[in-house]
């Protein structure tokens, strides 16, 4: 794991549990998170962080915040070029789907 990873990770879990994200899209693979940030202009602070889907699937979700309210992030959603918002998610609920990789099998940066 990159140190940026860290650092995505350190802001969820360092999040205010009242606080929101902003999920715009979990993806299994590392190449593909790369490639749709590409395209995205306006999320260029955005963090990739490592989680865990409903399903047990390993997978990154590319997110932004935290914001304080839902209303914040809702107007942050609004500006021009800014991608459509897939869930507007806790921090609670990010925090408690976070999955680094483990140490026995590493990185699971672009692995399936």
């Amino acid at each position: 794991m990159c140190s940026s990873d860290h650092k995505a990770i350190t802001v969820v879990r360092d999040a205010p549990n009242n606080s929101v994200f902003i999920q715009f899209v979990a993806l299994e693979r590392a190449d593909d998170v790369h490639k749709w940030l590409a395209e995205q202009t306006q999320v260029k602070s955005a963090l990739v962080v490592p989680i865990r889907t409903r399903e047990g699937i390993p997978a990154f979700a590319v997110v932004q915040g935290p914001f304080r309210t839902i209303s914040s992030a809702m107007e942050f959603s609004k500006r021009p070029g800014v991608p459509e918002v897939r869930w507007l998610r806790s921090a609670t609920s990010l925090k408690s789907a976070l999955s680094p990789p483990s140490p026995e099998n590493g990185d699971h940066h672009g692995q399936r």
